[in-house]
């Protein structure tokens, strides 16, 4: 083989190694942190959220996911109750609306929560940005506010259709 050729397939291959270096090295660093809430990440892509304006709301997103998992515990765990308590043939009404009232109470939680997050991360928002949020809660968002709703335009998971019964393979249930 000749001098040549040798030094040319050598110069490709330190080429394509540096190249694959610093594919890895400005993707590392770019990368933003996996997020357990996906709503979160799917609004920081549909908002169009700077690398900056990200890690200025990190900590806005954390505390939201740290609250978010309580509340959607007790929200899941009043509605069984509620659904417990109908579906008992010797409970009473007043059983049955005290359940609904816990329930609402939970969801009522759930939705200032997300109202919160969504005042705090305002802050860091240019106008653009803020007129696309208020775009998101404009069209209804229970499945963000929430995580649960009547099934219809924008509403959650509960309804005809939405998988809240033991057995459906319709819809679907958010991290419970």
């Amino acid at each position: 083989m000749k001098r040549s050729w040798l030094v040319l397939i050598l110069v490709l291959l330190l080429l394509g190694a540096a190249s694959f270096t610093a594919t890895r090295l400005v993707g590392q660093t770019a990368a933003e942190p996996p997020c357990c809430e996906p709503v979160i990440t799917m609004l920081h892509e549909y908002l169009g959220l700077t690398p900056d304006q990200r890690r200025r709301i990190a900590d806005i997103d954390a505390a939201f996911v740290a609250r978010r998992q309580g509340l959607r515990q007790r929200l899941w765990a009043e509605r069984d109750r509620f659904l417990a308590i109908v579906r008992d043939s010797d409970s009473g009404k007043s059983e049955a609306l005290a359940a609904i009232k816990r329930f609402g109470a939970a969801r009522e939680a759930m939705a200032a929560s997300t109202l919160e997050y969504v005042y705090d991360i305002r802050d860091v928002l240019t106008p653009a940005q803020r007129t696309k949020l208020t775009s998101v809660i404009d069209r209804g968002t229970c499945g963000f506010a929430c995580g649960m709703g009547l099934r219809g335009r924008g509403r959650g998971m509960i309804g005809p259709g939405a998988s809240s019964v033991a057995g459906s393979s319709q819809g679907r249930r958010w991290g419970r």
